[in-house]
């Protein structure tokens, strides 16, 4: 009868330290889970406020590209910084201190790539040995092909000058000048003291102009001749 009662009472003990123990595994395995799925939560929140942070990064530096007029008439690109390209194919390389263009005239039969940094255009094709414009026969008299100093104002054509709307370079070559003209999005295209009512550009963008002209472009020659930013 003792040696029964011992064996109930070891069974008993062997059955109460299987269920405390398979308690404890599971409660173990609960931990576990609970350390996995705050984890997991972390990471999720983590992604998001690196998802959110990149956004809203993102969202400011494309407010920021945008055509400003005052600082391109100090002679400052960086709002215009980057290659733009027109209706046939020539291209603008902007960097903070220069304007590159393939063809600089942008109307003549013969183009000529040109820079311009700060108020100082140059033409290598039109310079002499020197550096310096090549004299050629002008209306009547021997004269300078170009003007290396240009005149830069706000405004959006050599008639508009102090409107803060838009930024315009000219410069004297020989029987004519080149203007550059900078006009922001939603204004309507001016070249030489003319407004072309028929201004076929893109005005949702920013445009850029270079041309050589003796009295302004007509609409379709001025569309085509529109730099837009790539």
């Amino acid at each position: 009868m003792k040696k029964f009662a011992l064996a109930t009472v070891i069974l008993t003990s062997v059955t109460a330290l299987s269920t405390l123990t398979a308690c404890g595994g599971n409660k173990s395995t609960a931990v576990s889970s609970s350390k996995s799925s705050s984890s997991s939560s972390s990471k999720v929140l983590s992604s998001s406020s690196k998802s959110s942070s990149t956004s809203t990064n993102s969202s400011v530096a494309v407010a920021q590209v945008s055509m400003n007029s005052e600082q391109i008439a100090n002679g400052d690109f960086s709002s215009v910084v980057g290659t733009w390209k027109n209706a046939k194919g020539q291209t603008l390389t902007v960097t903070k201190d220069m304007l590159s263009f393939s063809d600089i005239l942008g109307t003549y039969s013969q183009p000529e790539a040109g820079t311009v940094t700060g108020s100082k255009i140059d033409i290598p094709d039109w310079n002499d040995a020197t550096g310096n414009p090549k004299i050629v026969q002008g209306v009547g008299s021997m004269e300078p092909a170009y003007q290396q100093n240009i005149t830069i104002s706000q405004g959006t054509s050599t008639n508009d000058v102090g409107n803060p709307t838009g930024a315009i370079f000219v410069d004297q070559i020989s029987g004519a000048v080149i203007e550059i003209v900078f006009t922001p999005k939603g204004a309507e295209a001016f070249t030489n003291g003319q407004v072309h009512e028929a201004d076929q550009s893109d005005k949702s963008k920013d445009r850029i102009w270079s041309f050589a002209t003796q009295g302004g472009l007509d609409s379709a020659t001025l569309a085509q001749n529109a730099y837009y930013k790539q």
